[in-house]
């Protein structure tokens, strides 16, 4: 299922909270190619939060640090990505809620 997200002129600022359904995602831009990151923590679910000054997703549980691109230490599962595609100037999410 693809979810219509907003047109791209939404989201100047990244990374970008978008709540679809019941949850929340992260929209970011990697290698110019849109992505959703989920907020949720693989260690123990714990929503990961931006912080600007480090320019990275911290789990406020433990401590977990998150790259830009939702990477992690190697070895350790970093956040779960779902793709994006523009259409015409519009953002649409391959996602099931």
């Amino acid at each position: 299922m693809e979810i219509d997200l907003g047109p791209v002129s939404m989201f100047e600022r990244l990374p970008a909270l978008v709540e679809i359904g019941t949850g929340f995602f992260y929209l970011t831009r990697q290698r110019k190619k849109w992505v959703l990151l989920s907020t949720l923590c693989p260690h123990q679910g714990g929503e990961v939060l931006w912080e600007e000054d480090s320019a990275e997703f911290v789990c406020p549980l433990h401590g977990w640090r998150f790259d830009a691109c939702g990477k992690t230490d190697p070895g350790n599962p970093g956040l779960k990505k779902y793709s994006v595609r523009e259409v015409r100037g519009r953002l649409r999410a391959k996602i099931s809620v």
